[in-house]
């Protein structure tokens, strides 16, 4: 599920592409996806916050976050949830936070 919220909640040092629910090995599910250093310098934190939707209404989040990204490096995005309590039927990536190490 890669959307036009994804584009614009990107900030200009994280590309992030290819969001997905995923169902892991014990039967739940996650957002996953791909992250990228676009700043030319070495990201200490990067925090990748996410809204769980069911018909339109948040019904709770969903955050992961990566550390010690250098420039041009990608990392994997895996937003874990309580899927057993939250069964949205979408997502909005909201906010990528990302501070210079």
């Amino acid at each position: 599920m890669t959307s036009t919220a994804a584009m614009a909640a990107t900030s200009n040092k994280v590309a992030v592409s290819d969001l997905h629910f995923q169902k892991t090995q014990n039967g739940l599910q996650n957002i996953e996806g791909l992250g990228q250093n676009t700043s030319g310098k070495t990201l200490g934190n990067i925090i990748v916050k996410f809204n769980l939707l069911k018909n339109d209404v948040v019904i709770g989040q969903a955050v992961d976050m990566a550390s010690n990204i250098e420039p041009g490096q990608k990392f994997t995005i895996n937003a874990i949830y309580n899927s057993i309590q939250l069964q949205p039927d979408s997502f909005k990536l909201t906010e990528v936070l990302a501070t210079e190490k």
